[in-house]
């Protein structure tokens, strides 16, 4: 015989489904979906590798964990410039998303035009800018480019030249002013408020 609550269980008693659904909401799930259905149920996608909750709307994803989920960032540098994702994943952590990348660029850019990279994992809060770091590396004259991150838009990200000082401090028009080419580098973690 055990004892919750008021309730005494023994052989042969009946549980409510009242009384079972109460104990089912309260017991965090593994699932491979995100199997929440009323509010402040909790479960972990084991698929995802998220905690998700159920918000009284539907299910959003409040952590994630283990190795990250994965992300194909896109580089501009006036147009599209094709590049190797080597690297690209994400992490949601409340309302914050950590972010780390690194492309190989497979064709060229505009010289003297801001680099961006684009197809942020999850939409941007624009009022609230990213904070990151990275280094730019330029295979034809074997130079690296150290940067910083911030918030282009509420999809993008500008890489910001550390030691330029200047109206644009936008890597491609400062600092680094070349065209991206063939080999050179991009590489990066920030995180960003959505």
């Amino acid at each position: 015989m055990s004892t919750r609550s008021s309730l005494t269980v023994v052989s042969g008693t009946t549980i409510t489904s009242a009384w079972g659904n109460g104990i089912r909401d309260h017991i965090v799930s593994r699932t491979t979906s995100n199997d929440v259905s009323s509010e402040g149920q909790l479960c972990v996608n084991t698929s995802a590798d998220t905690l998700v909750t159920h918000n009284g709307t539907g299910a959003v994803a409040i952590a994630s964990y283990g190795l990250g989920s994965s992300w194909t960032p896109a580089i501009t540098q006036s147009f599209a410039v094709g590049a190797t994702v080597n690297l690209g994943r994400y992490w949601i952590n409340g309302r914050r998303c950590t972010c780390e990348f690194q492309l190989t660029c497979t064709g060229f850019g505009s010289a003297s035009n801001a680099i961006v990279i684009s197809g942020l994992p999850v939409t941007a809060n624009a009022s609230v800018g990213a904070q990151g770091y990275g280094y730019l590396y330029d295979a034809s004259a074997s130079n690296s480019f150290p940067f910083i991150v911030t918030l282009g838009s509420t999809t993008t990200i500008k890489l910001s030249s550390t030691s330029a000082n200047a109206a644009d401090l936008s890597l491609g028009v400062t600092s680094f002013t070349a065209a991206l080419a063939t080999n050179d580098i991009i590489n990066a973690t920030f995180e960003y408020t959505y």
